[in-house]
C-alpha cells in the first residue's frame, strides 16, 4: 500500500531522493549484505531514468554515502517516506548504529517534527526486533535443538533518541 502511494503520489526529484536515501542506508556501514540488495532492487523501481538507476548503482558498488539535501515536501508524504525505508531496512536485519543516524538525518531533512521522528524510531526499533524474533524462530525450526537467541537493545540507541530537538 505504501509503495503504491509513493509511487503514485511523489514527483521524480522525489523518487530519486528516496532511491537515494535507501542507497545510502545500504552503504553508511561501508558494506552491503546480501538481504540488503533486496530492498536496493526495490528502491530502483522508483527512479524514472537510466541515468539516475546508473547513479544510484554506482554509489553501492562504490560503497560512497550518496548525498541527501534537504527535500520540501508534505509532512504525510515524507513520513510515508521514512517509514518506507525504516520497513524496508528491518525486513531481516537490526538497525545499526550508523544506520539509526541516517535515519535521524533524513527525517530531519524531510522536515519531519523531532517528536514524530523519535517516535517513528522507538517504533522502528521495536519492528527491528520483531522482525530478528521472527527470523529466530526460523532458525529454531531448522535446528530445534537450539534455542533462538534474544539480544536485548544496544543502550547507544537510547542515547541517540534522546538528540537535540
Amino acid at each position: 500500500m505504501i509503495r503504491d502511494i509513493l509511487k503514485q503520489e511523489l514527483k521524480p526529484n522525489e523518487k530519486k531522493w528516496l532511491a537515494l536515501s535507501i542507497a545510502r542506508v545500504i552503504v553508511a556501514d561501508k558494506k552491503v549484505l546480501k538481504d540488503e540488495i533486496k530492498y536496493l532492487k526495490d528502491a530502483v523501481t522508483f527512479l524514472e531514468t537510466k541515468e539516475e538507476l546508473e547513479q544510484v548503482l554506482d554509489f553501492v558498488k562504490k560503497l560512497t554515502v550518496p548525498e541527501l539535501k534537504p527535500l520540501s515536501i508534505n509532512l504525510k508524504l515524507g513520513t510515508m517516506m521514512l517509514i518506507y525505508v525504516i520497513r524496508a531496512m528491518v525486513r531481516n536485519t537490526k538497525i545499526l548504529e550508523v544506520e539509526f543516524r541516517e535515519l535521524i538525518s533524513m527525517g530531519k531533512k524531510l522536515s519531519i517534527p523531532d517528536p514524530m521522528i523519535k517516535a517513528i524510531l522507538k517504533w522502528a526499533l521495536e519492528l527491528s526486533e520483531l522482525n530478528q524474533q521472527e527470523y529466530a524462530f526460523y532458525e529454531w525450526a531448522e535446528h530445534p535443538d537450539k534455542k533462538p537467541l534474544t539480544e536485548e537493545r544496544p543502550g547507544v540507541f537510547n542515547d541517540l533518541l534522546a538528540f537535540n530537538e
